[in-house]
């Protein structure tokens, strides 16, 4: 039988912007609900592709067009700021902090995109939302007690968590554990070097 990965692509954030969210977390996590899953503060990523269960030998090949692929952009900056959900404030199912990015991140995403897309793998479907998951809420709790948790985030839509240059794209593995997932990096990616 074929090994198969479950792997992502994303971009990793400096440990300033990972304190600070780890510091939202600890204030909304005050208020103890148990239908909330919360992402550890140290595994929260910006994510560009999920690609879920891929054959471990279509690694290299994988690899090889990521680094072609990102190797024509420059690095650029990004702002991590705001909170918000998806869909809505009314039926949280996602508390997410904001990325202000300019074009060159959602051409990135397009590219890699396209890219994939000449080795097997499919597009996405949905539009590219540049956004830092923070926690999900179950499908399973009454209305009234997940709508909460958009309001307790609210004092936060203006916050600043910090912002970085991005310089590389990480292709990931993510092993799941009964205690939640586990990220390894397989392979960065430099952008190209303005030096």
């Amino acid at each position: 039988m074929q090994e198969t990965l479950r792997l992502f692509i994303a971009i990793e954030l400096n440990p300033e912007i990972h304190l600070n969210l780890a510091r939202i977390a600890v204030e909304l996590k005050k208020e103890r609900n148990d239908e909330i899953r919360w992402v550890n503060p140290d595994n929260i990523h910006l994510t560009l592709k999920f690609l879920g269960d891929t054959p471990q030998r279509n690694i290299s090949s994988l690899s090889e067009t990521l680094k072609q692929t990102v190797f024509g952009f420059l690095p650029f900056e990004i702002v991590v700021k705001g909170t918000g959900c998806f869909p809505d404030a009314r039926h949280p199912r996602v508390l997410w902090a904001g990325v202000n990015a300019p074009v060159t991140l959602f051409e990135l995403q397009s590219n890699i995109d396209r890219a994939l897309l000449t080795i097997g793998i499919p597009k996405e479907n949905r539009p590219f939302s540049p956004h830092l998951t923070l926690a999900r809420l179950s499908d399973r709790t009454p209305e009234a007690v997940n709508s909460k948790e958009p309001q307790k985030a609210a004092p936060f839509q203006n916050t600043v968590f910090g912002q970085m240059l991005v310089e590389r794209v990480t292709l990931f593995q993510s092993t799941l554990t009964p205690r939640g997932p586990i990220y390894t990096a397989l392979v960065r990616l430099p952008l190209k070097s303005t030096g």
